[in-house]
């Protein structure tokens, strides 16, 4: 038994670690509830001895983030297809056992990644991978040599203040030209030869005694002026309302496949259950809702709360 639970909490460790990669090629900052999050920067690409090297993303980790943001367990919940209290229990059970070998061992590497260590002083140390998951969208971006280059020097003092003085002097004439030409513009007369010009014959309009529209019997005998039409539109009733997609969903089981979720229904008449697919995953849809707050008061209903206590929501 001690070997079975020693496997299970090791594999809770290994299945921590894609999510936490997925996360970090997404986002700038993943977060170990209770530990440390890991933070990528971006770097420019830049030019260094000849040699134009690609833009590429750093990778950190700082102690002082352990604040749970909720990322990782929303990532688990949303893979794995469980409730978020299961997949937070989750996240924090797998983070607790790196803790532990981290505090035995002295150090935990995570694929991809980096390491994480001790120094003289007991301060954590973080090496990052040589190819970490951070900088996988440059990869493909190799260093090339520039044949010919020399860089610029630019000496300080007079040098830069007559340079400076130079451009300034330049916005001055080109402010001054373009409203020099703006005014030429405006100025000059346009001739126009109206005998050889071509008018559009615009043909008078027929004026036409006035006539009553028909509307419908609810509404009033409306009369068109001379040369005018009415055009009748009618006010919608005002119980016609806008109807929206569900966004929130409750949900009572989930299965692998259509036949399981079908054969749950059959095995539990009594209520309207709908399948949802989503994420390779046939969810049995108890209500849905358009608000959370509307979805959490279906889901404490007694008609639902007492057949499934183990009812969750879905947000689309």
């Amino acid at each position: 038994m001690a070997e079975i639970k020693i496997i299970t909490k090791f594999a809770l460790v290994l299945d921590i670690i894609p999510h936490i990669q997925y996360l970090l090629l997404r986002k700038d900052c993943v977060v170990l509830p209770g530990w440390g999050a890991f933070i990528t920067n971006r770097v420019n690409a830049y030019v260094a001895d000849g040699v134009m090297y690609p833009p590429s993303r750093t990778l950190a980790f700082n102690p002082s983030l352990n604040h749970d943001d909720g990322d990782l367990t929303a990532s688990v919940a949303r893979r794995c297809g469980v409730r978020f209290e299961a997949a937070k229990a989750s996240v924090t059970a797998s983070i607790e056992q790196l803790r532990r070998l981290y505090n035995i061992v002295g150090y935990v590497t995570f694929p991809r990644i980096g390491t994480l260590s001790r120094d003289e002083n007991g301060m954590t140390i973080f090496t990052p991978a040589e190819d970490s998951i951070a900088s996988v969208s440059y990869m493909a971006l190799p260093a090339v040599t520039l044949e010919n280059y020399q860089p610029v020097a630019v000496q300080a003092g007079a040098e830069v203040a007559k340079l400076s003085g130079i451009r300034k002097f330049g916005r001055i004439a080109a402010a001054v030209a373009v409203l020099i030409g703006l005014g030429i513009t405006l100025s000059t007369p346009v001739l126009v030869d109206r005998e050889k010009t071509d008018l559009a014959a615009i043909p008078a309009p027929e004026i036409t005694p006035a006539k009553t529209i028909s509307l419908p019997a609810n509404a009033e005998t409306v009369t068109a002026p001379a040369g005018q039409q009415v055009l009748y539109i009618p006010t919608p009733s005002p119980e016609l309302t806008t109807e929206t997609a569900a966004s929130f969903y409750i949900i009572v089981s989930s299965h692998s496949s259509a036949a399981e979720a079908n054969k749950f229904i059959e095995t539990h008449p009594g209520r309207n259950l709908t399948v949802f697919e989503s994420d390779n995953r046939f969810r049995i849809v108890a209500a849905s809702a358009h608000t959370y707050n509307e979805a959490l008061k279906i889901k404490s209903e007694a008609e639902i709360s007492s057949r499934y206590p183990d009812a969750w929501i879905l947000k689309k």
